[in-house]
C-alpha cells in the first residue's frame, strides 16, 4: 500500500506493474487473509499501525478481486482505469506537434508492440497496456530465472524508454503542468 502509493504518485507504469505483482501475490495466497499476513505483512519493518494500514489495503483488494471476477486472473478495474488514463495521454502526445521526442521512442517501439501483440494474442486495451503487459512478462520470466533472448531485451527496452518518458508525462498531466 505504501509502495503503491509512492509508485502511483512517482511512476504511473511502474505503479501498474507493481499492482498485477499485488494481484499475483493474493492470488498465490489463494486470497486468504491469514496467509498474506505471514508471507508479506509480518515481513514489513513498519509499527503494527502501520501495518494494520497495510493488512486493510490487502482485505479491500481481496474484496475487490472477489468482486471483479478477477480472483484467478485478469486485473483489478482500479488498475484497468489507470491504464486507460495512460492510453488517452498515449493518444493525445502523438496528436500533439510539439511532441517529437515522444513521437519518436513511440515510432522506434511500435514495431515490436505489433509483434508482441500478434506473437501474444491477448485482447490489450491500447499499445500501452500491451507494453505493460510485455514488461510485467519481463519481470516474471527473470524472477523465474528464466533466459531472455537479446531480441526480447531490445524489444523490452524500447517499451521502458516509451512508458518512462510517457510516466513523466502522466505525471505533468494531472498536476496540471501539460495542457494538451
Amino acid at each position: 500500500m505504501i509502495i503503491a502509493r509512492e509508485k502511483r504518485r512517482t511512476n504511473v507504469a511502474e505503479y501498474v506493474i507493481y499492482m498485477w505483482q499485488v494481484e499475483d501475490m493474493i492470488r498465490a495466497c489463494k486470497l486468504d487473509m491469514e496467509l498474506i499476513r505471514k508471507q508479506i505483512i509480518e515481513k514489513y519493518d513498519a509499527t503494527d499501525e502501520v501495518k494494520k494500514e497495510i493488512e486493510q489495503w490487502y482485505e479491500s483488494l481481496i474484496h475487490m478481486m472477489r468482486e471483479s471476477g478477477v480472483s484467478e486472473r485478469g486485473h483489478l478495474p482500479l488498475t484497468l482505469n489507470t491504464v486507460s488514463q495512460m492510453e488517452e495521454l498515449h493518444q493525445l502526445l502523438l496528436r500533439s506537434p510539439d511532441e517529437r521526442q515522444y513521437k519518436m521512442l513511440y515510432y522506434a517501439a511500435r514495431p515490436h508492440i505489433i509483434t508482441f501483440q500478434m506473437k501474444s494474442q491477448l485482447p490489450y486495451s491500447g499499445e500501452i497496456h500491451a507494453c505493460l503487459e510485455a514488461l510485467y512478462l519481463l519481470l516474471l520470466m527473470r524472477l523465474s530465472k528464466k533466459e531472455v533472448s537479446s531480441a526480447t531485451q531490445e524489444s523490452m527496452q524500447t517499451f521502458s524508454r516509451l512508458l518512462a518518458l510517457l510516466a513523466q508525462k502522466f505525471r505533468a498531466w494531472e498536476t496540471g503542468e501539460l495542457d494538451l
